[in-house]
């Protein structure tokens, strides 16, 4: 997998929309790359729950352009502590896994 984010990108220097929505549009592709590598699956359910745990370049991109919500992004996208805090709810995990995973 290959992804290429340049050093203005994550040095807190802002982004125009379109960049933005170009750098969104590579995560979607990685995430789902990733996926097809692991899994060979282009989008399991749950796969930004999992790599979001995972980190690495997806929290770096994460950070820098939101996280999306749903495949591909159907139900928007948020920041990446917002993430964080809403995978954390009991309700989530729930709804997602039909169980609490602590």
């Amino acid at each position: 997998m290959y992804l290429t984010v340049y050093p203005s990108q994550g040095t807190g220097i802002s982004m125009t929309r379109t960049e933005r929505e170009a750098v969104r549009t590579a995560l979607l592709a990685a995430m789902s790359e990733w996926s097809e590598e692991n899994y060979c699956a282009g989008w399991l359910i749950g796969l930004e729950h999992k790599l979001h745990r995972e980190g690495g370049v997806f929290e770096t991109l994460g950070r820098m352009v939101g996280w999306p919500i749903g495949v591909d992004a159907e139900g928007g996208w948020e920041t990446w502590e917002e993430a964080a805090a809403r995978y954390e709810t009991a309700d989530y995990q729930i709804e997602q896994y039909g169980r609490v995973l602590r």
